[in-house]
């Protein structure tokens, strides 16, 4: 499937310059594309961006702020869901990055500018990965931790009350936990209940979680994860953590 992309360099001028109060379009001139074959249709977007404004708006209305347990957990399944992406979309920086310009400039500045002023061009992909696109980071969430066994619910470990550090640097970003079953299996260790922002081990010090991220970083080149069963892993997390710093 083809889609649209923008260059760090375009998009980097279009958020500038919208943060001097000037309206940037983008024109056709502007896009590159990826992929071959049907396009995908950006209407897709549209409808996410509506729907995903309109939850801010709510959120905002009852005095709520916009945060990781109040809009990420609910937005997370709408973008994944609604967007419906092909593989070689969801892996290109340069189509996240148009997105996020493009399509989903007010869902970051809402969710992540701060008092007065613009949000990090970071937020967008720009001058880093797609795994710093907050929109990226939306979808991957519930695309790791898609549980197609729960047919009630298959976004429910998505859904769970996720300190950022946690998501980014423990599921999303290292290697080992591309292994789906090994972050949904991490998600059910490090938090008990789907209702709490409660973890187990300690998110912040040296000999919290973030040591066992190493641990498990070390140990990713000689067992293969994707194959073994979830009471495996549960027995590996259990025995990787034995030493480190509760919560």
């Amino acid at each position: 499937m083809k889609g649209k992309t923008l260059s760090n360099q375009t998009a980097r001028q279009a958020v500038e310059t919208r943060g001097r109060g000037n309206p940037r379009k983008i024109l056709s001139k502007d896009l590159g594309s990826v992929g071959s074959g049907d396009k995908w249709d950006e209407s897709r977007a549209d409808r996410v961006t509506d729907r995903l404004l309109k939850i801010q708006r709510g959120l905002e209305a009852s005095g709520k702020k916009i945060d990781a347990f109040g809009f990420d957990r609910i937005a997370c399944e709408i973008v994944h869901r609604e967007l419906d992406l092909p593989p070689n979309l969801a892996a290109s920086d340069g189509f996240w990055r148009w997105l996020a310009v493009a399509k989903f400039s007010a869902i970051i500045e809402a969710r992540h500018a701060p008092a007065s002023s613009q949000a990090h061009l970071g937020n967008y992909g720009i001058d880093k990965s797609v795994t710093s696109n907050r929109m990226a980071i939306l979808w991957l969430r519930a695309d790791m931790l898609y549980d197609a066994d729960a047919t009630r619910d298959p976004y429910h470990l998505a859904k769970y009350h996720l300190h950022a550090d946690f998501l980014e640097s423990g599921i999303i970003r290292p290697r080992y936990a591309w292994c789906r079953n090994l972050s949904r299996a991490l998600v059910r260790f490090q938090y008990r209940s789907p209702e709490s922002d409660s973890a187990f081990l300690h998110s912040t010090h040296e000999n919290g979680i973030r040591e066992l991220y190493k641990r498990l970083r070390r140990l990713h080149p000689t067992v293969a994860f994707e194959f073994i069963s979830d009471d495996e892993l549960e027995n590996i997390l259990q025995d990787k953590s034995r030493d480190l710093k509760r919560a």
